[in-house]
């Protein structure tokens, strides 16, 4: 396989013969993902907390619900995003001892690296940090603790800024307006002027 090859990084690769660790990565992934389809018998339910968590974690990363899907071999992104926020007005509170065990998988395998920023994974970036949503470092237990350690909301507020000013100056470079820039990092103008407002705060500090 040539350097620039597009199946490095996946299964296809690793079968090519790759033997790079993005390569290998995928192959492990896969035949972990393969020994948990091959188990049998009844569905065992499971607090869904864990794996709202490590979805979360991912997603303040930039991985996006579809990345994650892809990776845990799951049909659509619907089944990660309803395992986030429920359905039909209620919430979550059970999964199956399968999609737990996918997701950490994927967990396991993700958290470990950083994406590729695309403009669909700066959108989640986005979205996650103005939702909350607590990284992969601060968990000591992803599944027991009782919050995140060490992540106040101010320091939320402030990693959600500073990914804000980045992202606004790059689109800004582009050529989009502010409107248009809002729309694609997900929130308002409303919200993104009072984030341009405290760097200006911040740098006259």
């Amino acid at each position: 396989m040539t350097p620039d090859d597009p199946r490095h990084g996946s299964t296809r690769g690793y079968s090519a013969g790759c033997r790079e660790a993005c390569c290998k990565r995928a192959h492990a992934l896969d035949v972990k993902l393969s020994r948990l389809r091959k188990v049998e018998g009844r569905p065992r339910a499971i607090p869904v907390q864990g794996t709202q968590r490590r979805i979360q974690a991912l997603m303040a990363m930039g991985w996006t619900s579809q990345d994650i899907a892809d990776t845990a071999g799951l049909c659509h992104r619907a089944k990660v995003t309803s395992i986030l926020n429920g359905q039909k007005g209620r919430p979550a509170v059970w999964v199956t001892q399968s999609t737990r065990d996918r997701i950490a998988a994927v967990y396991d395998t993700l958290s470990m690296r950083l994406p590729d920023m695309t403009r669909g994974r700066q959108r989640t970036r986005t979205i996650a940090a103005r939702k909350g949503y607590a990284p992969p470092l601060a968990w000591d237990d992803i599944d027991t603790d009782p919050a995140p350690m060490g992540v106040r909301h101010r320091e939320l507020v402030q990693r959600h800024d500073h990914h804000t000013w980045e992202d606004h100056d790059e689109l800004q470079a582009q050529g989009y307006t502010r409107a248009q820039i809002a729309h694609r990092l997900g929130m308002t103008v409303d919200a993104l002027e009072k984030a341009l407002a405290r760097r200006r705060k911040e740098d006259a500090a």
